[in-house]
């Protein structure tokens, strides 16, 4: 048995083992295909590559700076560069095709650790023309490619022809910082405002690339919430935290760097090389500021323009307007239009919604929607906004970008780069890019106004058909129900106040700062959320605490003669102000025989309404005073009508009533006492 045994297992034992040596080939094999065909690249190991400058002309020497990190292990292999044919950074496949030019620059490389080196060549050796051309570096070994890197090299002729026209957006905005309270909850807006250290959203960068390169012109869309936390925490401000609140004086060390910092925007805003759009109150998306029914639209660029030109002392109004994520559609064409500004930069994508024919070689466009409004739309650059302005901005391939349209004339004589949002390049790329551009004069830089003036767009407008696409994801879920009928709530109360209510702006300012695009975006992190819905909470006590200072009371006759009478309607507002209601009177059985005013304007205190009705019997009248759909009081009383034969009865009822309660306390009562035998006296023993 145990022979057997033995010799089964060393049976199975021989039939396992070539079935397992044939899977490790099979795997072997089929590696490669998983691995792209070469060695995988090093785990923790990383190159990039930069150039000494963003720009060059045929002959400048070319330096490149190469930075090989091993991630701990021992590498070795040839170090080549690759140049490809010009390209936009936007386009796919950019290095799939074949290089123009294969250089080596060290062959049987080997590296441990971080090595830092330069390698110098130039346009010549490279064989480049004028063109902005993607270049990428591989370190290579004897199983294919171990790391590689990608850079981009601009080169230009400057007096090939006629400089190139370009218009540069920024937008400058939040997050917000406060609390519904107005405490703030960070100190986040105010590292922006310090120079030391530099954050890399510097608020302060903006005068100083103003004042250092007075020949190139920048436009800015600056979100008015912003300016509006910058006055507030120059005015003194409460700090909270876990541990508690902390109050800052107007005199304090950071309420002068917030003062400081509005200042210095307020400066490049006054400068001549800069120009400011008319911009929404918060950077609402799109869905939200051009929701149909809701006045947002108007009023988010109403109060916008009233913050900037405050804020920044503006001189006028902007002329220009910025359309948040650079988006319009027939739903929000009709507010900026609204607004008064004249022209406005839009995605390059949106020339997919233009009904109509674009006129061949125009760089601006008259814009109008199906109700008949317009506007002047230029089309930003895509490749060189996403560059530039973008989520991983690359100084280098934005000069790339506009090498290659200096170089070709493709696309008109005018390129604008535009931000759809607050853009990451730091304070360092942006100076090194003002640098280039203001050198060589094969650039000339306009603000948006001026491009307005010198392209003027054609006289015959075409038709944008684009509409509001629907919110998506955690908003349309969660928050923007919420929001809808908060927003309700904030519209009743508008209709019921004056516009220039200072309860109204804050309300509206609370509104605005929930749809903001930080709190209620789709990228919107759940903190950020839960404070968007402190405001929309915030909101609703408010107005309730408005309408709840509206009282109604209805009076009527206890008992009337006649189906005829006048009902007392008293209406009392303990507010400080007025409230413009619809005031509501009716029951089953009652004709109001007289008109009354429905809309009523219901100033501070008591006011009192006569209302003669007709009633068919014993019923009951109601009274209410609303806005919108908010019934904001109410109150009702019984109407009792008594007939001449029913007065008689009832008085003749009564004065029975009366003469037998007389008649029992006079005859009855005493008579009744009177018959009791006395009582008895106890006789003491």
């Amino acid at each position: 048995m145990t022979v057997s045994t033995r010799h089964i297992s060393l049976v199975r034992v021989a039939m396992i083992w070539p079935a397992l040596l044939l899977l490790f080939i099979l795997l072997a094999l089929i590696s490669p295909l998983f691995t792209g065909g070469g060695l995988a690249q090093p785990a923790d190991a990383s190159m990039t590559v930069g150039t000494d400058e963003l720009v060059y002309q045929p002959g400048d020497d070319i330096t490149f700076s190469i930075t090989i990190d091993t991630g701990g292990q021992a590498l070795s292999g040839d170090l080549v560069l690759e140049v490809y044919p010009p390209a936009s950074p936007t386009a796919s496949g950019i290095f799939d095709g074949e290089a123009l030019e294969d250089e080596p620059i060290e062959a049987e490389l080997d590296l441990t650790g971080e090595q830092v080196m330069d390698y110098t060549t130039d346009t010549a050796a490279l064989g480049l023309e004028p063109g902005g051309y993607p270049v990428r570096v591989t370190l290579a070994g004897d199983g294919g490619e171990l790391l590689a890197a990608s850079t981009w090299l601009a080169i230009v002729a400057p007096d090939q022809r006629e400089p190139l026209d370009l218009v540069m957006l920024f937008t400058i905005s939040g997050p917000p910082e406060r609390n519904p309270g107005g405490e703030f909850l960070s100190m986040g807006l105010l590292d922006r405002c310090r120079n030391q250290p530099r954050a890399a959203d510097s608020l302060l960068q903006h005068l100083q690339i103003t004042t250092d390169y007075p020949g190139i012109k920048t436009v800015y869309a600056i979100e008015p919430l912003l300016l509006d936390q910058l006055q507030d925490l120059g005015d003194g401000f409460a700090l909270r935290r876990e541990e508690g609140v902390t109050e800052y004086p107007a005199d304090s060390m950071e309420a002068a760097d917030a003062t400081a910092c509005l200042k210095s925007l307020g400066d490049m805003a006054a400068a001549d090389n800069t120009e400011v759009l008319s911009s929404p109150y918060a950077f609402t998306r799109l869905p939200l500021l051009a929701k149909e029914g809701w006045s947002d639209g108007n009023s988010q660029y109403r109060i916008g323009d009233d913050t900037l030109t405050g804020a920044l002392l503006l001189t006028a109004e902007p002329e220009g307007a910025y359309a948040p994520g650079l988006e319009i559609t027939t739903d929000s064409l009709r507010y900026l239009a609204a607004t008064g500004n004249d022209y406005t930069v839009l995605a390059g994508s949106s020339r997919a919604d233009i009904a109509g024919e674009l006129k061949q070689g125009a760089v601006s466009h008259r814009i109008r929607d199906v109700s008949g409004e317009r506007i002047t739309g230029f089309f930003a650059d895509d490749g060189a906004s996403a560059a530039l302005l973008g989520r991983e901005p690359d100084p280098a391939a934005f000069m790339a970008v506009l090498a290659n349209a200096y170089a070709t004339g493709e696309g008109g004589p005018l390129l604008v780069a535009a931000a759809a949002s607050p853009p990451a390049l730091t304070a360092d790329s942006r100076d090194r890019v003002y640098q280039a551009l203001s050198k060589g004069g094969w650039v000339n830089t306009l603000t948006l106004a001026e491009a307005r003036d010198k392209y003027r767009p054609d006289t015959e407008p075409v038709t944008l058909l684009k509409y509001i696409d629907p919110t998506t994801g955690y908003l349309a879920q969660t928050y923007y129900q919420r929001l809808s009928r908060v927003h309700g709530r904030y519209e009743d109360y508008r209709a019921a106040v004056d516009s220039h209510e200072p309860v109204l702006l804050d309300l509206s300012k609370l509104l605005f700062t929930a749809e903001s695009n930080y709190l209620a975006g789709e990228e919107a992190r759940p903190e950020d959320v839960n404070r968007g819905l402190e405001y929309l909470d915030a909101i609703e006590r408010i107005t309730g605490d408005e309408f709840d200072s509206l009282k109604i009371d209805v009076d009527t006759p206890w008992l009337q003669r006649d189906m005829e009478g006048t009902a007392t309607i008293t209406i009392s507002n303990s507010a400080p102000h007025a409230f413009n209601l619809n005031l509501a009177l009716g029951g089953d059985g009652v004709e109001l025989t007289e008109d009354f005013q429905t809309e009523i304007r219901v100033e501070p205190g008591a006011q009192t309404i006569q209302v003669p009705f007709r009633t068919d019997g014993w019923n009951r009248l109601s009274a209410s005073v609303s806005s919108g759909d908010t019934i904001i009081a109410e109150d009702s009383a019984m109407i009792h009508p008594i007939s001449g034969r029913v007065w008689i009865v009832v008085i003749a009822a009564v004065a029975a009533l009366f003469a037998g309660g007389l008649y029992y306390f006079f005859v009855i009562r005493p008579a009744g006492v009177s018959s009791k035998p006395p009582k008895s006296k106890s006789v003491a023993k």
